[in-house]
């Protein structure tokens, strides 16, 4: 399919859903039969950051949304060019918590402490 001319798929990160039509592919519903339910619902946040090598490309298909139920997406290195010098500053000096698992305080799950603001391990650019 098209995401394996992009990449590696096999990064880990989540269980395959029983009605997943490939293990690697994480899916994500409103209807537990249906797919995984609140994922990436906790807010804002950046997919695949624990990662010593971040995601490079990420697909999404999405069958259904609800009316008002819109996904928005920004490049984070375009946000931090669109920055003043300052607010650059200040978020370099940020660093975010993000973690997947089921108890992740009682240790279920993995847990990373990243800089907010780092260079790409292959590309050298802040991202």
């Amino acid at each position: 399919a098209l995401s394996e001319c992009l990449g590696c798929l096999d990064h880990g990160l989540h269980k395959a859903h029983a009605r997943a039509p490939d293990p690697r592919l994480l899916r994500v519903s409103n209807d537990q039969e249906q797919g995984f339910v609140q994922v990436g619902t906790s807010g804002w946040h950046v997919d695949g950051v624990m990662l010593q090598a971040p995601f490079h490309v990420q697909t999404m298909h999405f069958v259904s949304s609800i009316p008002g139920g819109d996904t928005l997406f920004l490049g984070f290195r375009e946000f931090l060019e669109s920055l003043g010098s300052e607010d650059l500053d200040r978020l370099r000096k940020l660093w975010f918590v993000s973690g997947v698992g089921k108890d992740i305080p009682a240790g279920d799950g993995q847990l990373s402490v990243v800089p907010l603001v780092y260079r790409h391990p292959f590309t050298g650019v802040f991202a």
